[in-house]
């Protein structure tokens, strides 16, 4: 609570233009294609909830301009729709990392009856999300979802 507080702070102090009091300094961005909306994200964040933002992509595909959530697994895969994916082939799909930076595949593979999509980096990426095995969450689990509604172009909204 208290981290979100401080991005509450943060967001309304910069947009009225106020000084920030020296304990309060947002963290100097670690890249200058990080837009600042993302990174008082991250700083507010936990880990848990930093690793999930680091872990949701922007998938395009330049050719049909489909636009569409995909997101990173701890075994390098990136997933995402059928339905996103469909009409590109895996070395023109481009997926924007919330750092700026550009993901590259090299392979790709879907199941139209699910709308899935599962697609191989170039490059393997650090970090990723791990799948959870319980199918039987108790009620009142507090889930969080990560993603770009309706072709959002920016940082990833939390639902």
């Amino acid at each position: 609570m208290k981290s979100m507080k401080l991005f509450t702070w943060f967001c309304l102090s910069a947009s009225l233009g106020i000084a920030q009091p020296a304990s309060a300094q947002v963290k100097e961005v670690s890249s200058p294609e990080v837009l600042i909306a993302t990174q008082w994200t991250l700083d507010a964040a936990g880990t848990t909830q930093r690793n999930s933002i680091k872990s949701v992509f922007l998938l395009v595909c330049p050719r049909t301009e489909k636009k569409g959530t995909s997101f990173l697994l701890s075994d390098g895969l990136v997933v995402s729709n059928e339905h996103v994916v469909e009409g590109c082939a895996a070395n023109e799909l481009e997926a924007l990392k919330p750092t700026g930076e550009t993901v590259r595949f090299k392979g790709l593979v879907v199941d139209t009856e699910r709308d899935l999509a599962l697609l191989l980096p170039v490059e393997k990426i650090a970090g990723g999300l791990e799948l959870g095995n319980d199918s039987a969450l108790p009620i009142g689990t507090v889930v969080t979802t990560w993603g770009f509604p309706l072709i959002y172009n920016g940082p990833a909204q939390a639902k």
